[in-house]
């Protein structure tokens, strides 16, 4: 019986490509269906130990308001958990990080010397200056990285918004210049 015109027949390549993206698609569904429905299932946090406590900033098991830019960010919130242990602390807080940007780090660890609890920082040598204290020469021979940790210094500094900092937003929010203070 001689195939219409309508019908013409394929070559068995093309059929085989037919069929391959028939299943990509049914595949790139399943996919796409089973990240929709990972989306509203948060597992539970693992089991810690009491005396071994892990936290991961990219936990989904947990999500926080993130205190500077705002929004909700997927995570342990790894600030409030320092800040825990900073208040937490009757003897000593030893510290060691690469740099220290976040205010409110800075004045927990000011509020515990206050107290009496021995408070000791250690930074990496190029991390150790103020970004309120930089003067506008500096500030136009800073590296491209450093320009953008400026930058985001006086987003996070810009407390009401207008777009600018004053003085006093700058000094209130430069962590290193807190602990100087």
């Amino acid at each position: 019986m001689p195939r219409s015109s309508r019908h013409p027949r394929r070559p068995v390549w093309a059929l085989g490509a037919i069929a391959l993206g028939l299943i990509s698609a049914n595949l790139a569904i399943a996919v796409f269906s089973s990240m929709r429905r990972g989306q509203s299932e948060v597992p539970p946090a693992l089991p810690q130990d009491e005396k071994i406590q892990a936290f991961f900033n990219q936990a989904k098991s947990a999500h926080y308001p993130h205190p500077y830019r705002g929004g909700l960010r997927q995570g342990d919130n790894l600030e409030q958990v320092i800040l825990d242990a900073i208040a937490a602390a009757q003897v000593s807080v030893d510290m060691a990080v690469q740099e220290l940007t976040l205010p409110d780090i800075a004045t927990a660890l000011v509020a515990r010397q206050r107290a009496g609890v021995q408070v000791r920082v250690i930074l990496e040598n190029q991390y150790h200056r103020a970004w309120s204290t930089l003067p506008d020469a500096a500030v136009a021979t800073l590296s491209e990285r450093d320009r953008r940790k400026y930058e985001e210094f006086l987003r996070m500094a810009d407390a009401n918004g207008d777009g600018q900092t004053s003085p006093q937003e700058q000094q209130q929010h430069d962590a290193i210049a807190i602990l100087a203070a």
